[in-house]
C-alpha cells in the first residue's frame, strides 16, 4: 500500500514539474503572455514617465494662470502671457489625454494577461500544496509503519530470548570435487 502511494505521489510530482517547470512552465508561458501578440508594456515605452512630465507642465501652466487671475489688472504682455498659457494647457491636455489613451488599452491588455497566468500560477501553487499535504500524510503513515516494525522486532526479538537455545548442531564437512568424483567413480563401478 505505501509503495502504491509513494509510486502516485511520485508520479503526481514528476507531472507537476513536466507541466509548469519546464520551457512551457510558468515563466514560459508569462513570456509568451508577455511577447506573443499581447500589447506592448506602458513602462516598457515609458508613457508613465512622459504623462508625469505632462502633468508637471500642465500644473505649472495652470499656476500661471491662477496666479494671473489673482491680480486684477493685467498688462498687454501679461495678457497675451495669459493667452499663451491657455493655449499650453489646453495643447499640453490634448497630448495628454492622447497618451492616455494610448496607454489605457495596453495597460488593459497587460493586466487582461496577467490575470490570466495569476488564475494558471494560483492552480498550479494550489496542487503543490495538496501535493505537499499529500506527501506529509504519507511521510506519516511510514513513520507510523516504522514505529510499529520496530516494536515488532523488540518484541521478536524479547520472545527470542525468552526461549531456551537450541541443541548444537553437527557441521557439514564440504566435499571437494575431487573427493565427490572419487566416491561417485567407485560406487559405480562396484555396482
Amino acid at each position: 500500500m505505501m509503495v502504491r502511494q509513494a509510486r502516485a505521489l511520485h508520479s503526481a510530482a514528476a507531472a507537476l514539474e513536466a507541466r509548469h517547470l519546464g520551457a512551457g512552465g510558468l515563466r514560459g508561458e508569462w513570456a509568451a503572455a508577455e511577447g506573443g501578440g499581447a500589447a506592448p508594456c506602458p513602462a516598457a515605452e515609458r508613457l508613465a514617465a512622459r504623462a508625469r512630465t505632462l502633468v508637471e507642465r500642465l500644473r505649472d501652466s495652470w499656476q500661471h494662470l491662477v496666479r494671473d487671475r489673482a491680480t486684477r489688472s493685467l498688462t498687454y504682455n501679461d495678457e497675451q502671457f495669459h493667452v499663451l498659457e491657455r493655449i499650453t494647457v489646453a495643447e499640453t491636455g490634448r497630448r495628454l489625454r492622447a497618451l492616455l489613451q494610448r496607454a489605457a488599452p495596453q495597460a488593459r491588455a497587460r493586466a487582461d494577461a496577467l490575470a490570466d497566468w495569476y488564475k494558471v500560477a494560483a492552480t498550479v501553487y494550489l496542487q503543490t500544496q495538496i501535493l505537499d499535504k499529500d506527501v506529509s500524510a504519507a511521510e506519516l503513515k511510514l513513520l507510523a509503519l516504522a514505529a510499529r516494525l520496530q516494536d515488532a522486532e523488540h518484541a521478536a526479538r524479547a520472545r527470542a530470548a525468552a526461549r531456551p537455545p537450541h541443541p548444537p548442531q553437527t557441521p557439514h564437512t564440504p566435499v571437494t570435487c575431487f573427493e565427490f568424483y572419487f566416491t561417485f567413480t567407485f560406487h559405480t563401478q562396484i555396482f
